[in-house]
């Protein structure tokens, strides 16, 4: 069997690595007692998800049928919906909306992932999840909670990567525009865990207390 991209198959599969630990690690030093918590636990999981279905995609899949590449891309995008699922359930528990938002969250993730087995094109997918991320960035600016800093730098850094990503820009042959959009969503994702470290209001070995 052929390793197509494999600089893309090894950088995701880091990717995917940095976000279990993450999660991992965040489980252990807050718990997941409050809804905001275990909604963000769950959007790192998502994303390390996303980073190995992605490599695997990129490495494997064009040695198999045009099927299985139908199936295969379907689930990367549905799992981007996912991350939108859980980063926007997150954000409604922390700032204590009414559940009637949370029941538009999934209708939203629903509907997204309908759209993309239809049109299964990435655009689809990141406007869901895109949308999402700019609300915890207005939420973030706005209500300047512990979380805010390092919301912002993350939201920041993922519009970056996407930007590298879509523009096509490399630094070589063999590390191309993917290869530079993981390693910047890597940093992106240390931003992730530091800002669920400071959700809920609850306090954790090295993040010192205050009001939200």
């Amino acid at each position: 069997m052929t390793v197509y991209e494999p600089a893309t198959l090894i950088t995701d599969g880091l990717l995917a690595v940095i976000g279990f630990a993450l999660a991992s690690m965040m489980r252990r030093r807050v718990g997941l007692g409050h809804p905001a918590l275990l909604w963000w636990h769950r959007a790192l999981i998502s994303m390390a998800i996303g980073a190995s279905l992605g490599g695997l995609y990129h490495g494997f899949v064009p040695n198999f049928s045009k099927w299985v590449d139908g199936v295969w891309w379907r689930l990367v995008l549905a799992n981007i919906s996912l991350i939108g699922l859980t980063m926007g359930m997150s954000l409604t528990h922390e700032l204590g909306l009414r559940a009637w938002w949370r029941r538009l969250v999934w209708v939203k993730c629903l509907a997204t992932i309908i759209a993309v087995m239809v049109w299964p094109e990435f655009v689809v997918a990141i406007l869901d999840y895109g949308s999402v991320m700019m609300l915890w960035l207005v939420a973030a600016v706005v209500l300047r909670r512990r979380w805010s800093p390092w919301m912002a730098a993350a939201v920041v850094l993922s519009a970056v990567a996407a930007w590298v990503q879509q523009s096509g820009l490399s630094l070589s042959g063999t590390f191309n525009h993917n290869d530079l959009f993981h390693v910047i969503q890597a940093f992106a994702l240390a931003g992730f865990f530091q800002a669920g470290l400071r959700m809920g209001n609850i306090p954790c070995k090295g993040v010192g207390r205050s009001s939200p």
